[in-house]
């Protein structure tokens, strides 16, 4: 069975700049790489929310996008989410029917279902 963690009694002062925050933050969660418990725990021990936990975590992360994810308190690194961008695929081939409407056919259409098509929108075989 897991010991109880008991809440500080106490809460701590906030730090009154933003690099006394950052600092602050950077010393919290090298404890928690160091502490054995799970994110939730650790912040009720801590007093903090789990919300700021990962928000400080982000921050604090390396900024250098090109270099590999660093290990972070202790975890794993998670692989990094880039965007991807496709080609707009053009068809190989727009026919504009006698009636106006415009049909587009893809590369390698099967030319059995293309006539059968052709034939339902009453257009006449050549």
């Amino acid at each position: 069975m897991s010991e109880p963690i008991l809440a500080p009694t106490e809460a701590p002062c906030p730090p009154r700049s933003r690099d006394a925050a950052r600092q602050a933050w950077a010393e919290r969660l090298n404890r928690f790489a160091a502490a054995g418990l799970s994110t939730a725990q650790f912040c009720a021990a801590e007093g903090v929310s789990v919300a700021s936990f990962y928000l400080w975590k982000r921050r604090l992360a390396p900024a250098d996008s090109t270099a590999a994810p660093a290990t972070v308190c202790g975890q794993e690194p998670r692989p990094r989410l880039l965007p991807v961008r496709l080609p707009e695929q053009t068809p190989a081939v727009e026919l504009v029917l006698p009636t106006g409407t415009l049909l587009r056919i893809a590369a390698g259409a099967d030319e059995a279902t293309l006539r059968c098509l052709l034939r339902l929108l009453g257009v006449p075989p050549c």
